[in-house]
């Protein structure tokens, strides 16, 4: 058997993908994971990051710690609009939230948004980035999505995305 990257690099060869990931000290770094079995795999201590996992069987897997936002308490964040706008969130202390193994991405149950701005300039409301229907912003409002995915496997699901930093936003 042998594991790629995405971009078609070889990561190793072995017997299983467990044999190829202790090989290379469990880094899964950018490695093609789809439609794989890691049911009951030990991944605490594997770097998944920007790994695709669609489809991967990770049932009773052991996967690793990951949260970089906070767990408790509120927090600000940020989210790039439709039209490159930078929108300030406040992610309320009572909503849910989580980090994706794969990204810096983040996900929560709700936000209120503090400010828009774009290109200095501060706006009212904007349009959100690549949904599938129509989501204004506005300040001063909580926004909530159309239902919230826990799942830390996911990159792209339900709930309102954001990032840490500013500089994570502008950049996506």
């Amino acid at each position: 058997m042998k594991l790629y990257k995405l971009n078609g690099d070889l990561i190793g060869e072995g017997s299983s993908i467990r044999e190829i990931a202790e090989n290379n000290k469990y880094n899964l770094f950018n490695a093609d994971l789809s439609y794989a079995d890691l049911s009951y795999a030990k991944l605490s201590h594997a770097n998944l990051s920007y790994a695709k996992l669609s489809h991967t069987n990770l049932s009773h897997a052991i996967l690793p710690h990951f949260q970089i936002c906070p767990e408790k308490g509120q927090f600000i964040a940020f989210k790039k609009g439709r039209n490159d706008e930078i929108i300030e969130l406040l992610i309320p202390k009572d909503a849910k939230r989580n980090s994706c193994l794969m990204s810096r991405k983040c996900r929560s149950s709700k936000a209120i948004v503090i400010s828009i701005t774009k290109d200095g300039k501060k706006l009212d409301s904007c349009e959100c980035w690549n949904t599938k229907y129509d989501f204004i912003y506005k300040v001063g409002e909580t926004v909530y999505p159309d239902s919230y995915d826990p799942d830390i496997r996911t990159n792209c699901s339900h709930g309102i995305h954001f990032f840490i930093t500013r500089k994570e936003a502008e950049r996506w």
